[in-house]
C-alpha cells in the first residue's frame, strides 16, 4: 500500500509496529501496528493530540508547533518502531530519533502541501 505523502513514497512498506511506553510503570507499555511508516507517524500525531486533548478538555479546537509534537516524543518514557523491510522479510529496529525525524518529515511535507494550494475565494 503506497504511502499518501509523496515524499514518504520509500516508505512503502508492509508493515510496522510502533512500541510506547507513556510511564514509568512498565504496565504502561502498548504497541500498535500499521501498514505503512506515514500510518505509523499519523498514529503518533493521533497520540499527541489526544493527550493535549485530554489535559485541555474544555479546548474543542487547539494548534500546536513541531516542536511541541515533538518535545511529546522525547516525554514518552520509551518509543521505537520495528519496520519489515520485505526485500529481506526481516524487521528494522528504529529508535526515537528516527521518528522524529520521519514527524518532521511528515510535517514539512503537509505545509508544503498547504502552501501550495489555491486560496479560498468563498
Amino acid at each position: 500500500m503506497p504511502s499518501t505523502l509523496p515524499g514518504l513514497a520509500f516508505v512503502e512498506m508492509s508493515h510496522v509496529m510502533l512500541f510506547v511506553q507513556m510511564a514509568p510503570d512498565p504496565k504502561s507499555r502498548t504497541f500498535h501496528t500499521y501498514d505503512t511508516v506515514a500510518e505509523c507517524m499519523d498514529g503518533v500525531r493521533n497520540m499527541f493530540e489526544d493527550h493535549v486533548h485530554n489535559s485541555y478538555s474544555p479546548i474543542s479546537n487547539f494548534s500546536y508547533s513541531m516542536s511541541q509534537l515533538l518535545d511529546y516524543v522525547d516525554s514518552l518514557v520509551d518509543v521505537s518502531c520495528m519496520v519489515l523491510q520485505e526485500s529481506t522479510h526481516s524487521y528494522v529496529s528504529h529508535d526515537r530519533y528516527w521518528v522524529k525525524s520521519k514527524l518532521y518529515q511528515m510535517l514539512n511535507q503537509e505545509l508544503q502541501t498547504f502552501d501550495e494550494q489555491p486560496p479560498n475565494n468563498n
